[in-house]
Order: structure tokens, then C-alpha cells, then sequence
């Protein structure tokens, strides 16, 4: 969603522009950090940071400047086992989630939205984020 949000108009850019006014706050770890950077780099959004004449350090920098990380209550966080089974390496933004209060995990990603909740979080796509905001 963050990257969606960056480099493309629509929902997820309108979720992207409320954490710049403050409106709402945008959580992470180091891990959902370095998984934002690692995508990122993926060929398909070459062709993008180009089109905006931007680098992927202006993106980078950006997302860090919305973010607020959440490291070390993370570093405790332990389960026996995976919280999203097709995907273990989502388990980093449930745990983002967790660690930060959050009540709500935005994406786009079908293995976090299979979920639909966790421990009280909402999982759910842009456009259902922005029908309850406004709501």
C-alpha cells in the first residue's frame, strides 16, 4: 500500500497524503523497513521512479519521514507459529501492528487481507480504510 501510495494517485495515495497532514500515523518495524526497501527495488517501479523524476532514495526517504518505527518491543515478539500461514514473512506487519497499537493494517497483499483481523486489528484493503474513516 505505502508504495502504491507514493508513486501512484488513487486510495492508497489519499491514505498516503492524511499521515503527511498527521491525520494518521503510519507504523512499522525495521523489518516492514527493509521489506518496503527490498520491493521497491523490484524492475516494475524502475520505469516509475523515472516517469516522476525521482530516485528511490527520495522515495526511501519520504516513507522514513512518514513512518514511525516501532523497534524494540518488536525484538520481543515470539510465536510458535506463523500468524500468516501462506505468507510467514507477513507476520512482520501483524507484528508492526501489534507493537504500535494499531487498530487497522491497510494493504493490498491477499495473504494479510485472508486474515481479515488479528488480535483486534481490521485488516483491509485502501478503499475500505477510507469508507470508515469517512464514515
Amino acid at each position: 500500500m505505502a508504495i502504491s501510495g507514493l508513486l501512484w494517485k488513487g486510495k492508497p495515495y489519499q491514505i498516503m497524503r492524511f499521515a503527511e497532514k498527521g491525520e494518521i500515523q503510519l507504523c512499522g518495524t525495521l523489518k516492514t523497513l527493509e521489506e518496503f526497501r527490498k520491493v521497491l527495488r523490484y524492475s516494475k517501479f524502475g520505469n516509475r521512479l523515472k516517469r516522476l523524476e525521482v530516485t528511490y532514495n527520495d522515495v526511501v526517504d519520504l516513507y522514513e519521514d512518514l513512518l514511525e518505527l516501532y523497534v524494540e518491543l518488536y525484538e520481543d515478539l515470539e510465536f510458535d507459529t506463523p500468524i500468516v500461514i501462506e505468507d510467514p514473512d507477513d507476520d512482520s506487519f501483524v507484528c508492526a501492528a501489534l507493537v504500535s497499537g494499531a487498530g487497522f493494517i491497510v494493504s493490498g497483499d491477499g495473504h494479510l487481507l485472508n486474515l481479515r483481523e488479528y488480535a483486534g486489528i481490521r485488516i483491509v484493503r485502501a478503499g475500505e480504510f477510507l469508507m470508515i474513516r469517512n464514515s
